[in-house]
C-alpha cells in the first residue's frame, strides 16, 4: 500500500527591534536650535526642506503635528523624537535629539573650611555636581583647579574658588583665610642626598620662620638621627666619620609650636684619589716574578722579566693614601711604610696597622727593613721598633732619626744608620760612629750593606758642611775607607748603597749610579734623577730614582723602567679640561696628557707650560707662553708673535698682547687702540659667555670690558682688575678680581673675601662655583660656602685649577699631581 507523505513548510520570521539612541540621526528636517544643554528656556523650531508634514513626540507623548515653534522652559531634560512624512501617515522613519535645561549654579565647598590650624593642612575643593573649578590663592588670579592646595606655614593664605557647570550656571565665589600657626623651617644648604669628605667641617644653613618673623638662636636646633646635639641658630656645622647620615633642624616658635626639616649626607674618605707621576719612586722591592716601587703617587709593579709594568695601585684600590716611601717583603706578604701606618697587602687583601687598631709607636712610618730572623724592623719619628708574630715591639736606639737598618751576618747583631751618625747593637752595649770618631763621610747615614767578607758601606749625605760620600767599615781591623769624587764617584751625593750578588758596591748618588768594583770606581751610569734605594733579586739590582722610575742594573748596563702614558707629564698641574667622550685634558709646566677615552700624552713645544686649556668642537687648544697650540691646525702650535695666552674661549682667545679671533684660518686682532677704549687693556686674562644677555665679557688688566656681538664696550663695574672667569650656566658670569670672587649680571656685582688666595674657578651642572686657591679649595651652593682644607688626601694644599666633568667629577690640579673629588 503507497504512503502518502505530507510535508508542511512553517517559516519564521525573526524581527529585530532598533534602540532609540540620544542623537540626531540624518533626515530630511532640521532643527534650531541644536541639541544640548541650556541655562535659559529655549524655543524648538523644525523645517523640512521637501516641505513636507513634520510629526514629534516629546519624552513619549503622543505624535503631533508640527505648525509653529513651542516653547520648553522647565528644569530637566527633554528627549524629543521628530520626521517628515507625505502627511497621509505617520514617518517611517525618526531622528531623535535632547534638550537639557538647568538653571541651577554648582555649590563649591572647601575641606577643611577656612580658619586657624596648629597642624599642616592641605584645601580639598569640590563641586556638588559636574563643573569645572577655578581657584585663587591670595592675589593670583583665578586658574582651573587639579589638585589639592598645600597651606604654607606660619603665614596668612587666602582660598578663593567658584565652578562652572556644562550649562553656564556660575556659583558664587566661596573661601577665605587659612592660617597654620606653626613655624616654618626648611634645609637650605647642603642638597639633600650630597656626598661630602669625612673629617672636614661641613656646614649647614636653614630659613626659619613665624608669624613674627625670622627665628634664629636657641629657636632653631640641630640634631642628627641617633639624637646627637649639633648647635643652635640657622647656621651650624660639624665633622663627620664615613657614614650615611640624618641631620635635622628643628624650629621652635613662642608658643610651643614647632616644625622639623630634614637633610641626609653621605661622609667619606674614599671621595678623593690621586694621579701623581709614579716614576719618582723612593724605594723598589721584589718577590721574583714582580717587582714593587713605591713613591709619592702610589705603588707601581712591574714584570721582573720584560720589565714592562703591570699595575698601579693607589686609593682607589684600597691603599690609605698615595704617599708610600718604603717596601719590604717578609712571610709571604707586602710590607709598605706611609704617613697613616704600616700598609701590608696579601693574599687576603690590604690592611693597615696604625696607632688606633695595633701598638705601632706612630703613623709616620720610615725605613723598613726585614731581618734574616723573620723580623720587620720599623723606623719612625716616635722611635724604633720590629713586628714578630706576637706584635709591635719598641727598641729604642740613640739615634735621632733611625733611616736604615743591617742585620750583621757575622755574628747577628745590629746596625742602625740615621741623621745623627751610625750605631751598633753589642751583647755589650751600643757603640757608636760618627765623623768626630771615625772614618764616616758623613753623620747622615741613608743606607747600610754588607759584603759577603762582613764590610759594611755606608752612604753619606753631605750636611753640616760634610761633603759627604760613602764609607766603608772593616770590623775585624777596626778601619774606614772613603770613596768619593776623587775615586770617581759621580757626586758626594750618596743616598744608597747595596752590595749585589758578585759584591759589586752600587752606589746611588744624586746623579745616577757609581759602580766599585776591586778598590775603584768601575762604571758609573748618570740619570736625569736621583737614584734613593734598590734592593738585588738573582743577580739584577734594582734602584728607584725620583724622575725616571725603576733602575735594572745586570751587571754591564742600565734600563729605566717607567710607567707610560696613564698619568701626568709633570706633577705641576697647571690646567685642566674634559671632553664629551670623558677624556680629562691635563696641562703641566712640561706638556699634555690624556686620560681616559682616547688617553694621550704629548708635548707642543719648548717652553710647553700649559696654562690654559678648552675643548670645542673635536679640537683641543692649549694656551702657552709662546702662543696658541690646536690639535686641529696644521701649525702645531699656533705662534701669536710668542704672545703669552692666558685666557681661551675658542674662537676667542685672550692674550697679554690684546684679544684675537679665530677665523679658521688666520686672526682679527682686537686692541686697546682699534676699539676705541672698548677693550680697557691689552692684557686680557679672562673670558666668559653670558647666556642671560648674550654678551661676550673680557676681563683686563684694567676692569671688566663686553662684547655684544657689534661693539666693545667697558662694563660697568667696581673692579679695576679682572682674572680668571667661568660662566654662571645662564646666570651671569664669576670672576676673580682685585674684590674678590665677583658673580656679575645685568650691571650687577655681588663679591665674596675668601681667607685664601683664589687660583681658578669653575660651575658644575647644579650651579655651584668651586674655587681653587693656593691653601684647599671652597664650594658656594648659593646658600653657604664650604671650606676644603690642605689636610684632605690631596696631592698638594696648593691648587693651581680646578674643572668640572659633566658627571660632576672634580678634576683639581696641583704643584704635585691630579686630584679627584667624586663628592658633591
Amino acid at each position: 500500500m503507497k504512503k502518502i507523505y505530507t510535508v508542511v513548510l512553517i517559516a519564521t520570521m525573526v524581527l529585530g527591534c532598533q534602540r532609540k539612541a540620544p542623537v540626531v540621526i540624518s533626515s530630511s528636517v532640521s532643527l534650531t536650535p541644536p541639541p544640548g544643554v541650556y541655562n535659559h528656556p529655549i524655543v524648538i523650531s523644525m523645517a523640512s526642506a521637501s516641505g513636507r508634514a513634520i510629526f514629534y513626540a516629546v519624552n513619549g507623548q503622543p505624535v503631533r503635528r508640527f505648525s509653529a515653534p513651542f516653547t520648553e522652559g522647565q528644569q530637566g531634560t527633554y528627549d524629543i523624537r521628530y520626521g517628515a512624512s507625505d502627511g497621509l501617515s505617520l514617518p517611517t522613519r525618526w531622528s531623535y535629539a535632547v534638550f537639557t535645561i538647568d538653571t541651577v549654579p554648582p555649590v563649591v565647598s572647601l575641606s577643611p573650611v577656612p580658619g586657624t590650624y596648629a597642624a599642616p593642612v592641605t584645601v580639598t575643593i569640590v563641586s556638588d555636581k559636574p563643573a569645572t573649578i577655578y581657584v585663587s590663592t591670595g592675589a593670583s588670579p583665578f586658574s582651573v583647579y587639579t589638585s589639592p592646595i598645600a597651606v604654607p606655614l606660619s603665614a596668612y593664605f587666602t582660598v578663593e574658588a567658584y565652578a562652572v557647570d556644562i550649562a553656564g550656571n556660575r556659583s558664587a565665589i566661596t573661601g577665605g583665610t587659612y592660617l597654620v600657626d606653626m613655624p616654618f623651617v626648611s634645609v637650605t644648604s647642603p642638597a639633600d642626598g650630597s656626598a661630602l669628605p669625612s673629617g672636614i667641617p661641613i656646614p649647614f644653613s636653614a630659613t626659619a620662620y613665624d608669624l613674627n618673623g625670622a627665628l634664629t638662636g636657641s629657636e632653631v636646633t640641630w640634631y642628627t638621627s641617633d639624637n646627637a646635639f649639633l648647635g643652635y641658630g640657622t647656621a651650624v656645622s660639624e665633622s663627620f666619620s664615613d657614614g650615611t647620615y640624618a641631620v635635622y633642624a628643628v624650629a621652635r616658635n613662642g608658643t610651643g609650636a614647632y616644625n622639623t626639616a630634614s637633610v641626609r649626607i653621605t661622609a667619606s674618605s674614599t671621595l678623593f684619589s690621586s694621579l701623581t707621576n709614579p716614576n719618582i719612586l723612593l724605594d723598589v722591592c721584589s718577590d721574583g716574578p714582580y717587582l714593587y716601587a713605591t713613591g709619592s703617587g702610589g705603588l707601581a709593579i712591574f714584570d721582573t722579566a720584560s720589565g714592562s709594568p703591570v699595575s698601579f695601585l693607589t686609593v682607589d684600590q684600597g691603599l690609605p693614601t698615595n704617599d708610600l716611601s718604603h717596601c719590604a717583603f717578609e712571610s709571604g706578604s707586602l710590607f709598605i711604610s706611609s704617613d697613616r701606618g704600616l700598609i701590608v697587602s696579601s693574599s687576603s687583601g690590604i690592611a693597615v696597622s696604625d696607632t688606633t687598631n695595633s701598638a705601632i709607636l706612630s703613623d709616620q712610618i720610615g725605613t723598613l727593613y726585614p731581618a734574616p730572623d723573620g723580623n720587620l724592623w720599623i723606623g719612625s719619628p716616635a722611635g724604633d721598633m720590629y713586628l714578630d708574630g706576637s706584635g709591635f715591639h719598641a727598641w729604642p736606639v740613640p739615634l735621632l732619626f733611625t733611616y736604615s737598618f743591617l742585620t750583621d751576618m757575622t755574628d747577628s747583631t745590629m746596625w742602625f744608620g740615621g741623621f745623627t751618625g751610625l750605631v751598633h747593637s753589642t751583647s755589650t752595649g751600643w757603640v757608636t760612629y760618627t765623623t768626630s770618631d771615625s772614618g764616616m763621610p758623613s753623620d747622615a747615614a741613608l743606607s747600610l750593606t754588607q759584603d759577603a767578607a762582613g764590610d759594611i758601606a755606608v752612604a753619606g749625605f753631605p750636611a753640616l758642611g760634610v761633603s759627604g760620600g760613602v764609607g766603608v767599615f772593616t770590623p775585624t781591623t777596626n778601619t774606614w775607607m772613603t770613596i768619593t769624587t776623587a775615586d770617581g764617584l759621580l757626586t758626594d751625593t750618596v743616598s744608597s748603597v747595596l752590595y749585589d750578588q758578585d759584591n759589586r758596591l752600587i752606589i746611588g748618588t744624586g746623579s745616577g749610579v757609581s759602580v766599585f768594583t776591586n778598590g775603584t770606581v768601575a762604571q758609573s751610569f748618570t740619570t736625569q734623577a736621583p737614584v734613593l734605594f734598590g734592593t738585588t733579586m738573582s743577580g739584577t739590582s734594582w734602584l728607584a730614582t725620583s724622575g725616571q722610575g725603576a733602575l735594572k742594573y745586570d751587571g754591564s748596563s742600565v734600563t729605566a723602567l717607567a710607567i707610560p702614558g696613564s698619568f701626568p707629564i709633570s706633577n705641576d698641574v697647571r690646567s685642566v679640561c674634559i671632553n664629551p667622550d670623558g677624556t680629562v685634558f691635563i696641562g703641566t709646566d712640561r706638556g699634555i696628557n690624556g686620560i681616559g677615552g682616547a688617553g694621550i700624552a704629548f708635548t707642543v713645544g719648548s717652553p710647553s707650560i700649559i696654562d690654559t686649556l678648552e675643548y670645542t668642537d673635536g679640537c683641543l687648544w692649549a694656551g702657552m707662553a709662546s702662543g696658541l697650540f690646536s690639535e686641529c691646525s696644521t701649525q702645531h702650535p699656533i705662534y701669536l708673535s710668542d704672545t703669552q695666552v692666558n685666557a681661551l674661549l675658542i674662537p676667542w682667545v685672550g692674550t697679554s698682547s690684546g684679544l684675537y679671533y679665530w677665523t679658521g684660518s688666520g686672526f682679527s686682532e682686537f686692541t686697546y687702540a682699534n676699539t676705541s677704549g672698548g677693550l680697557l687693556s691689552d692684557t686680557i686674562n679672562g673670558l666668559a659667555y653670558d647666556a642671560s644677555d648674550g654678551v661676550l665679557y673680557i676681563g683686563t688688566q684694567e676692569g671688566l670690558s663686553a662684547f655684544n656681538g657689534a661693539q666693545f664696550y667697558p662694563a660697568p663695574a667696581p673692579y679695576s682688575q679682572v682674572g680668571t672667569m667661568a660662566s654662571a650656566g645662564g646666570n651671569g658670569v664669576w670672576m676673580l678680581t682685585d674684590q674678590g670672587l665677583c658673580l656679575y649680571r645685568n650691571t650687577v656685582s655681588v663679591c665674596y673675601s675668601l681667607p685664601q688666595s683664589p687660583t681658578g674657578i669653575a660651575v658644575d651642572g647644579k650651579g655651584s662655583v668651586w674655587v681653587s686657591t693656593g691653601n684647599g679649595f671652597y664650594r658656594y651652593d648659593g646658600y653657604t660656602w664650604l671650606y676644603y682644607p690642605p689636610t684632605l688626601p690631596l696631592p698638594d694644599s696648593f691648587i693651581n685649577t680646578i674643572a668640572v666633568a659633566p658627571n660632576g667629577t672634580k678634576y683639581i690640579g696641583t704643584r704635585a699631581g691630579l686630584g679627584i673629588y667624586r663628592g658633591d
